[in-house]
């Protein structure tokens, strides 16, 4: 249950600094303080998620849902080198 909760809030918190992060880079200030937030709070919880997965072992969803958080860490390093920022 927690961990449900721990889970649902830092994910509410990476989409509310994703659409804060549009927001601002649509009026033309830099969005850099979020998208580096985003990446911290995707790190936080691609860790989780990996020592989950490491504790069960099961592909589906665990090691799928691991695998979606690899990818958006990626696409915010992606995005992070071309604002010219190093990310992990």
């Amino acid at each position: 249950m927690v961990a449900t909760l721990f889970g649902c809030l830092l994910g509410g918190v990476v989409l509310a600094l994703s659409m804060t992060s549009l927001k601002v880079w649509r009026q033309g200030k830099s969005s850099t303080p979020y998208i580096l937030g985003q990446a911290a709070l995707s790190l936080i919880l691609l860790a989780r998620q990996l020592q989950v997965f490491s504790l069960t072992k099961n592909i589906f969803p665990t090691g799928f849902v691991a695998l979606i958080r690899l990818l958006t860490l990626q696409w915010l390093r992606e995005i992070g080198a071309l604002m010219g920022l190093s990310i992990i």
